[in-house]
């Protein structure tokens, strides 16, 4: 992959109370005036690191989400990648046209007007006029201000900037965005149209730099995440555990009891000092264990510093990515405290039935007067962690992540409102006679067409699954149109398995996947191909991670290559580097959120019904006869963590890929990846400028450039090195393969 941004020892040094060297005669006078009258001694120069020691790497295409909090750095950062302001020290390397967002309106110019500081954009970053021309619709379009596009930019309110900076950068030609709190202005509308925007960039390859406070935007948007603390990286990864390591790091205690006493990350006057938190039982007996529809105390102990009128105090329940879900505040109850003595003291506060949904909360409290008084306040000072139960139900079927149960009853009636109720029949029962529901239905999905003998080999070792008690399963076959011996083989397999076999007309493995969908009667649904080979536990594990996660939706396992024979000697070498092309997965032994990069593939993965349902497999994606498009799983389970769903890896449903002797060659990786180049070239990507022989110049030196290095490559002998640039052309090719007339085939 090629490296989009290099940064390395990166610094950024201010000098507190000292303005920058001055070039305008006006900012030299006024310098001269000033030093008249200051009587400012120069002997002491206090000077701040911004930024430390600071490298990382991004590679084309990476969506990378930084977070941290307020002064850490990050806009610093941002800064001196858009040339903003130079580095102290450190070496940054960026290659491609950038376009950035730092602050509401920077890079416009205050009188001109919103169409001339578009066309002023385009010509910063290289675009001709027509290609601005081209472009000049969308960008009003999406900004939404069409009526004050003739007006200079001064007469804009904050949002409409922001709008127009947003829509300029999203629509020009560059390579790279940077954009720091976007979400921070705008209404809920037009930031769902920017998280989108952000989305597309990601999904046509284009790099993205993203700040935020926002960490479930972070969570969705981004492929990786840093975490800089005081000019410095502290981590580096995925985005779950990025936000996961610093959320931790405000709680001062994982368990039921915090000292509050040495937490610096406060603020206010310090007339109240809040020393201690606790999570006790419900008559104060002990801490407690807190679960969805249970009651407790939180006890609040603090020392008043002098006497205080009519305090206030409060504490505020955060969800695991910063949202706000609840508020519990002395004066919203009407408990009213006169007067506050001097001395140590402590304040309980019962919840009663709290119907938080299970997961990780953060608690932030405070002490203050009316008039934002506020004498201590202490952000994400300690966790509270909410345990599932069977007060609001069987936990199961719920995605999106949920934060708020209800207590609830349903009830079924037969006819027309009014009907009466069948005797003995009382609300929210089920009727007479009738069998209780099934508390676990297991639905694997398999998906075939003309591998009637591979198909044998799964279904044989499917005969071995172990089923957990009461769980109830099913094996749906869908035939795609096979002409093999596809049909006799599953029904040497009725009795041994509870198979129900459908056929699907229509070709194409995206086609068969939405008809099994649509039939399957399963809570659960797991996918996986007619060439994997299952092990024993495969459905155990899922089934313990589907009710060990009930807010989650989707998961994912291992898939281990199944080799024909001996593979030659130069895939051994390479195989970690290509294993995307056999579908091979390996996130390691350890239980983590999936998220980013981190997605299941379609021989391994498992979704819960009811979020599956709400989504379809694209019909031009996925492989059928005579197409190689791939990506028809990864497009839609991304699109279910970007709404909102939540992934876990299993590294316990392990699976077996078979590869056969056809597929060990490189002609048959130049296909996958030609396949893949077709699958970006279908998302919105990269506008393309000057064209020869109806294709885009930079297609053209991707196609040769990467070529010419894998043939001097491939005589060397250096399969690490051939193997990244046989990537790297058969995906151009594929984009060949798209382009018609100079542009994008439309599917």
């Amino acid at each position: 992959m090629t490296t989009a941004i290099r940064v390395e020892g990166l610094g950024k040094q201010y000098v507190l109370g000292r303005q920058h060297a001055r070039d305008m005669l006006r900012e030299v006078l006024v310098d001269l005036f000033r030093s008249a009258y200051s009587r400012r001694s120069d002997a002491a120069v206090q000077t701040i690191w911004a930024l430390q020691d600071l490298s990382f790497t991004l590679e084309a295409g990476e969506v990378l989400g930084i977070v941290g909090r307020n002064g850490a750095g990050k806009s610093t950062l941002l800064k001196v990648l858009s040339r903003i302001t130079r580095p102290t020290t450190g070496s940054i390397r960026v290659r491609g046209k950038v376009a950035s967002l730092l602050e509401v309106g920077t890079g416009f110019h205050e009188e001109l007007t919103g169409r001339e500081n578009v066309y002023l954009s385009g010509t910063i970053l290289g675009m001709p006029k027509k290609r601005i021309d081209a472009k000049l619709d969308d960008i009003v379009a999406f900004s939404e201000v069409e009526r004050f596009i003739d007006t200079p930019i001064k007469r804009y309110s904050s949002g409409m900037r922001l709008r127009l900076g947003f829509a300029v950068a999203a629509h020009l030609e560059s390579d790279i965005l940077i954009v720091d709190e976007v979400l921070a202005v705008g209404d809920a509308a037009f930031q769902r149209k920017c998280l989108r925007v952000m989305s597309e960039f990601h999904s046509s390859g284009r790099t993205v730099l993203f700040v935020s406070h926002n960490l479930a935007a972070v969570q969705n948007l981004c492929s990786r995440a840093i975490w800089i603390e005081s000019g410095r990286l502290r981590q580096d990864g995925s985005p779950g555990e990025v936000i996961k390591s610093y959320l931790a790091s405000f709680a001062t205690s994982e368990g039921s009891a915090s000292d509050l006493k040495g937490v610096q990350e406060r603020s206010g006057s310090g007339n109240i000092r809040f020393q201690r938190i606790e999570l006790l039982a419900p008559d104060c007996s002990g801490p407690a264990t807190v679960r969805s529809g249970d009651s407790f105390v939180i006890r609040l102990s603090f020392e008043a510093i002098r006497e205080i009128t009519r305090p206030l105090f409060g504490i505020e329940i955060h969800t695991s990515l910063g949202t706000v879900a609840a508020q519990v505040l002395t004066y919203n109850s009407g408990f009213e405290i006169p007067v506050l003595a001097p001395g140590p003291g402590y304040l309980d506060v019962r919840i009663n039935d709290l119907n938080l949904a299970p997961g990780r909360y953060l608690l932030t409290i405070y002490a203050k007067n009316q008039g934002d008084l506020w004498h201590d306040l202490l952000p994400h000072c300690t966790a509270l962690d909410v345990q599932p139960s069977t007060r609001y139900g069987l936990m199961r079927g719920l995605g999106k992540n949920p934060v708020v149960l209800f207590e609830c009853d349903w009830e079924l009636g037969v006819g027309g409102p009014g009907t009466p109720r069948p005797a003995g029949v009382e609300p929210g029962s089920a009727a007479p006679g009738r069998a209780p529901a099934v508390a676990r239905r297991v639905s694997v999905v398999i998906c075939t067409w003309n591998r009637a003998e591979l198909l044998r080999q799964t279904l044989e070792r499917m005969t071995r699954l172990e089923v957990p008690a009461g769980v109830e399963w099913e094996l749906l076959v869908v035939n795609n149109n096979s002409t093999d011996d596809t049909d006799d083989v599953v029904r040497t397999f009725f009795g041994r398995l509870p198979i129900r076999v459908l056929h699907e007309p229509a070709p194409g493995k995206s086609h068969a996947l939405n008809r099994a969908v649509q039939e399957t009667s399963g809570d659960y649904l797991l996918f996986t191909d007619d060439d994997v080979l299952v092990e024993p536990g495969w459905l155990k594990a899922y089934v313990e991670a589907f009710e060990r996660w009930p807010m989650a939706a989707v998961f994912g396992g291992p898939i281990l290559p199944w080799f024909e024979g001996t593979p030659p000697k130069w895939l051994r070498e390479v195989f970690p580097r290509i294993e995307y092309a056999f579908a091979a997965l390996d996130l390691g032994p350890e239980v983590r959120p999936l998220g980013g990069y981190d997605v299941p593939f379609g021989a391994n993965m498992a979704i819960r019904a009811r979020e599956q349902k709400q989504y379809r497999y694209d019909p031009n994606l996925g492989p059928q006869p005579g197409r190689e498009i791939r990506g028809e799983e990864i497009t839609l389970v991304k699109a279910m963590m970007s709404g909102g769903a939540e992934g876990w890896w299993v590294p316990g449903a392990r699976v077996q890929h078979y590869i056969p002797r056809s597929r060990q060659t490189v002609a048959a990786i130049r296909r996958w990846y030609r396949g893949w180049g077709e699958f970006l070239a279908a998302k919105p990507a990269h506008e393309p400028g000057w064209h020869f022989l109806k294709r885009p110049l930079w297609l053209w030196r991707k196609l040769v450039t990467n070529e010419v290095q894998y043939f001097l490559l491939r005589l060397a002998g250096r399969p690490d090195d051939w193997i990244v640039r046989l990537k790297e052309a058969s995906i151009a090719r594929g984009w060949f393969a798209h382009y018609r007339n100079g542009q994008p085939e439309s599917k």
